[in-house]
């Protein structure tokens, strides 16, 4: 379950092979998304929320447009069922440049809240994988050796990894460089 930033909406993923974008006051299903092939395990909301993109066991990441509830793209993530996600606006923010992220300037196949984003993935296998949102490239891959759990962005380039393992890692979303590193002494289930 992820809430969009303002409370009023939040996204959940399941065993139907549906993701769905529901208004918390009321319960209202606003869109059912159908594309993946397997559990819908993660998903994040991307700029103000007209995107969602989601991550599932089928190793697919579909990007949606949530007024139209269509998919307007889609990637294998490496070929792992992924178990979780997270997703950077890093032009807005002053972390990339354009041409670090391989954009061209004014290119119109670009939505605009999509344009320099990068979604984050934790795999069950063990990798975490960032992707150019308008393109699916990979642009960094590395292996952590255990069942990542879940993961969320510190800022800037930073994401927080926990494995199943009980580690929690801090990772840098471009270069796959690790900035730290810690055990933990019970077992994680989460983090936020």
């Amino acid at each position: 379950v992820r809430y969009f930033p303002s409370g009023t909406i939040v996204f959940s993923g399941g065993a139907d092979l549906s993701a769905q974008v529901t208004r918390t006051l009321d319960g209202f299903i606003g869109a059912s998304l159908i594309g993946h092939q397997a559990r819908v395990q993660d998903g994040c909301f991307i700029g103000r929320g007209r995107n969602l993109f989601t991550a599932g066991k089928d190793g697919m990441g579909i990007l949606w447009e949530c007024s139209t509830k269509k998919s307007v793209a889609s990637f294998r993530c490496g070929g792992d069922p992924v178990s979780c996600c997270v997703c950077l606006d890093g032009i807005s923010n002053g972390v990339w440049t354009k041409e670090d992220l391989g954009l061209v300037v004014g290119d119109p196949s670009l939505h605009f809240e999509t344009e320099g984003a990068l979604v984050c993935l934790g795999t069950d296998h063990g990798n975490i994988e960032s992707y150019r949102m308008h393109d699916g490239c990979c642009i960094m891959s590395i292996e952590v050796g255990s069942f990542v759990l879940g993961m969320c962005h510190l800022g800037g380039r930073q994401v927080a990894c926990v494995t199943g393992s009980g580690e929690i890692m801090i990772i840098d979303c471009k270069d796959g460089i690790q900035r730290r590193r810690y055990l933990s002494a019970s077992p994680i289930s989460c983090i936020e």
